[in-house]
């Protein structure tokens, strides 16, 4: 491989049947832009050192076996952010998007003062509000190793 392209196509190609043509490139645009660190376009990178190609070979693999792209990369998008997950948090679904935006929303006919977000996890919850109502928010979780 001599670009960051030959990368893309390699993993395209390394990536189960089980995906379709899109899946596949939103996956392999993720190990770039996550774990390999690319940025847009990748085409001009050639920085493919043998552990770089080594850790994706493996990050292909654990996807193949049927490990969450957002746990194989490390993060996962919500709203306007980038929040780092792993195992010990569940991966933020769309629909606590709209759980947020119906919140924020709502928010105006509250009085002011600080929220709570119980069994927080990755914290998507409590770190929007509090970013983008700029109100207060306290994050609880019992286990210690999501937080």
């Amino acid at each position: 491989m001599k670009n960051g392209e030959d990368l893309f196509q390699h993993i395209l190609v390394n990536l189960n049947d089980d995906f379709d043509a899109y899946e596949k490139r939103a996956i392999a645009k993720s190990i770039l832009y996550d774990i390999a660190h690319f940025k847009m376009p990748w085409i001009a990178e050639t920085n493919l050192s043998e552990e770089l190609v080594f850790n994706i070979n493996h990050s292909i693999s654990r996807i193949n076996a049927g490990e969450p792209t957002q746990y194989v990369c490390g993060v996962a998008p919500f709203r306007n952010y980038l929040l780092k997950v792993d195992k010990n948090v569940l991966i933020p679904r769309p629909e606590t998007e709209e759980l947020v935006s119906l919140v924020l929303a709502n928010l105006t006919v509250l009085p002011a003062g600080k929220g709570i977000d119980i069994g927080t996890g990755s914290g998507a919850i409590a770190l929007s509000i509090a970013l983008e109502s700029k109100r207060e928010m306290n994050a609880l979780d019992i286990s210690q190793e999501a937080l």
